[in-house]
């Protein structure tokens, strides 16, 4: 065991490498030597590619808890250690001349440094099974959190104006997001060798030509591109939403219910077929749903209320996500007989989901303004949203919050209008 570690250290701290440099000094190589046992903490760098997304900046997209940034080769042959890879862990060296062409969400997380040796995992009777929702390690879920709220398809390959984006319609093409196909975890501890390579077969890649049209190689395909002024309206509403999660995490347990809902949208947003539609009307249940009876008519009238502006645009918006929901039924209750599900169902459930949790997301910013967190008067759930119903006794308990409220409550609209 120890064996093993030891020699890690040695190739991955670049003892091995650098002592046959001209500079080499010894006492700085035993020094990074001692330093690998000496450290109390590992610093884990997460990178994930960014399929599908090209954006136009020269600079990283910073964010309070990530960054998304286009590595050069030489800088990212850096972070991921790909020269010791190619030295001395062939199996794990990374294409570095094709990943350089993407995107990547880059994240940082910090565990205990501990020791090589045996450890003994011990079961214990009615250990608790840990809430997973969605198959990305828990740094990674919390980014996507934010990113999946942003509205991809205003730069995607739907065009999106009005109300129409709310109609099922089956000859649409389908919404369109970006993918992570796969995440390359670097840095941590010495003891360990690099993690492994990914499965660059998973990535789409399309053929480019020469000006002669004679095919030269491949490249990453993408379908969502962003000029210099949308990048930054892109980080510009990004920073929005982070900041908007980050202030209702900071109001305690009252308000987790927003958390579970965004959870299931990052779960939708990477699903396929009948899982997206499910995975999307349960993060629309988890935000605006309650035991009892008519659960199908709320949701219904509820979603129509948060997304329309005129009575007409109500009435299509609870016509739209009753279809969504009775295929969802069908699909839950085992009816044999499920009727077809078109990509515009798909389209219709995503814009719903997500739009409703942006404007969840508002609600409970504009409540939270001058209560501090775990504050009393701060309003539980269904006061929420049977003030959201209209309904006079949760108006009255919170009748103090409601005072810059727009006329047009609880209009979608209304919140661009603070």
């Amino acid at each position: 065991m120890w064996r093993f570690s030891v020699r890690n250290v040695l190739r991955r701290a670049r003892i091995y490498a650098d002592a046959f440099g001209a500079d080499c000094f010894i006492e700085e190589l035993f020094q990074r030597f001692v330093n690998a046992f000496s450290k109390s903490e590992d610093i884990y760098v997460l990178l994930a590619p960014l399929e599908y997304v090209e954006l136009k900046s020269n600079d990283p997209l910073e964010f309070d808890s990530f960054r998304l940034i286009k590595y050069s080769m030489q800088d990212l042959s850096l972070v991921t250690e790909n020269e010791t890879r190619e030295l001395f862990f062939s199996g794990s060296t990374l294409d570095i001349g094709l990943l350089a062409q993407y995107w990547w969400i880059e994240a940082h997380y910090k565990t205990e440094s501990r020791y090589p040796g045996p450890s003994f995992n011990i079961p214990r009777p009615d250990i608790s099974v840990e809430r997973h929702f969605s198959r990305f390690p828990p740094t990674i879920e919390r980014i996507l959190q934010t990113l999946v709220l942003y509205d991809w398809d205003r730069n995607g390959l739907l065009n999106r104006g009005d109300i129409k984006h709310y109609t099922v319609e089956e000859n649409t093409s389908g919404w369109f997001g970006f993918s992570l196909p796969f995440i390359i975890r670097c840095g941590g501890s010495l003891f360990s060798p690099p993690s492994q390579a990914p499965d660059i077969s998973r990535l789409a890649l399309e053929p480019f030509f020469d000006r002669d049209g004679v095919e030269i190689g491949e490249r990453p395909s993408c379908s969502l591109y962003f000029n210099q002024a949308e990048t930054s309206s892109f980080r510009s509403e990004l920073v929005e939403i982070e900041k908007q999660l980050g202030l209702i995490r900071d109001h305690g347990d009252r308000w987790k219910f927003i958390d579970v809902g965004v959870k299931h949208l990052v779960k939708a947003f990477f699903a396929f077929e009948l899982d997206q539609l499910l995975w999307h009307t349960v993060a629309i249940e988890a935000l605006l749903g309650e035991r009892g009876p008519s659960l199908t008519k709320t949701l219904a009238r509820r979603c129509g209320s948060v997304l329309g502006c005129t009575s007409a645009e109500r009435t299509g918006i609870r016509d739209s996500f009753r279809k969504i929901y009775d295929l969802r039924s069908d699909v839950v209750h085992g009816n044999t007989k499920l009727r077809e599900i078109h990509n515009g169902h798909l389209s219709v459930a995503r814009y719903i989901a997500r739009d409703v949790t942006v404007w969840f997301l508002k609600y409970l910013c504009h409540v939270a303004k001058g209560i501090q967190p775990n504050d009393e008067r701060l309003p539980h759930r269904r006061e929420l949203l049977y003030a959201l119903d209209g309904r006079r006794d949760a108006r009255k308990r919170i009748t103090h919050l409601f005072d810059r409220v727009p006329v047009d409550f609880p209009s979608s609209a209304c919140w661009d209008e603070q």
